[in-house]
């Protein structure tokens, strides 16, 4: 030991003392001293220190401690692996700025950017500037089990948080994905709901009927009798919105596919005084949340179902015609997600009564009409 006590510490050397006198007496085997690991290496052996070799004694001890079947070298390995991966070091923050850029160049909606960008930045908050590659899985799931989130929300997150991983991983910023292996939380799918068909007539007429909600009618009426989503009617143009069908550009629709929807005798009705030859149907400047909101209350329909124009359209149309292709060809939908999710229970006859919502006027006033 004395030869090589100028290479380590006192305190060092003391310890290795005591370990070489007691539980190394028990591992001459397994872990020999240093100068017999030199001589056995032969030159290769002196090219570390006389401390190095130490190390690795205390190294071995230390897997064997925490039973650990592994040697030194992937001990060592596996550490240079996660802490330095080999594309570099980015924080959490920066990793996620460079995925939104590259969600971007790659053409994805604005929405979509927003509603990907939200849920990362706040994981980012809560770990301040830590690097990506130190996040671990059991940090992860900590986190998630601390903020409480409900099941849908926890399971967006792991959702949100595997694309950054899997982008980090692709940059070579990290090597382990921390999602990866995590029970995701099965979420039961709430029963869709949809507007009475007296409800549908009241919304229409008070859109109609008070001048603050008059921008909301066109809009409304052809969600209701379109299926259009909120984020298509807020960049429809009434070139758009031709003499018979309604046309979805690829650029407009939600999922890439440029679709046409029928224009039938109901929608033409609620939206006849108010076509343009051009121009958005939804006007710009107006907040479309808000108004809509108020709406809603005036119409005293509440509580308000979610998506309930979008779905009203999707279950009164499959069941006046019983084709879940037709429907989803107009929804912009696979058939297996009309068949899953449009089908809310519809009272006999409600969907004819749906369809023969007809805006009457004479002139300029409306024609009061029976909604069984």
């Amino acid at each position: 030991v004395s030869d090589w006590s100028s290479d380590v510490c006192s305190s060092d050397l003391t310890e290795l003392k005591e370990w070489l006198k007691g539980e190394g007496q028990s591992e001459k085997t397994a872990s020999p001293s240093p100068l017999v690991v030199k001589e056995s290496a032969g030159a290769a052996g002196f090219e570390l220190t006389t401390r190095q070799l130490g190390e690795a004694i205390a190294a071995q001890k230390l897997l064997n401690e925490h039973n650990l079947q592994t040697t030194i070298f992937e001990a060592v390995e596996f550490y240079v692996r996660h802490a330095k991966p080999s594309g570099g070091e980015k924080s959490i923050s920066e990793a996620i700025e460079e995925l939104l850029a590259v969600k971007r160049r790659a053409g994805k909606k604005e929405n979509y950017i927003k509603n990907l960008a939200w849920p990362l930045k706040r994981f980012a908050s809560d770990f301040e500037d830590s690097k990506i590659h130190e996040v671990t899985k059991e940090d992860f799931e900590s986190w998630l089990d601390e903020e409480d989130f409900s099941l849908p929300t926890r399971r967006n997150y792991i959702r949100d948080c595997n694309i950054l991983f899997n982008f980090a991983i692709s940059k070579k910023w990290m090597n382990v994905n921390p999602t990866e292996g995590l029970e995701k939380p099965t979420v039961e799918d709430k029963e869709i709901r949809i507007l009475t068909v007296r409800q549908a007539a009241r919304l229409l007429l008070t859109a109609q009927k008070h001048e603050e909600y008059r921008p909301w009618l066109a809009p409304v009426a052809i969600m209701l009798f379109a299926g259009v989503r909120t984020s298509e009617i807020k960049r429809l143009d009434w070139n758009d919105v031709r003499s018979k069908q309604i046309v979805i550009t690829a650029a407009n629709a939600k999922t890439r596919q440029r679709r046409t929807i029928t224009i039938t005798p109901a929608l033409e009705s609620w939206i006849a005084c108010d076509r343009k030859s051009s121009g958005p149907v939804f006007p710009k400047g107006k907040c479309w949340r808000r108004g809509f909101s108020a709406l809603v209350a005036a119409a005293k329909i509440q509580p308000w179902p979610r998506n309930a124009l979008r779905h009203s359209f999707g279950s009164y149309h499959f069941a006046l015609h019983k084709n879940e292709n037709l429907t989803a060809a107009e929804m912009g939908n696979t058939p297996e997600v009309v068949f899953k999710h449009y089908r809310a229970v519809i009272l006999d006859g409600d969907e004819i009564r749906f369809w023969n919502l007809i805006n009457r006027r004479q002139e300029g006033k409306v024609v009061p009409f029976k909604v069984a």
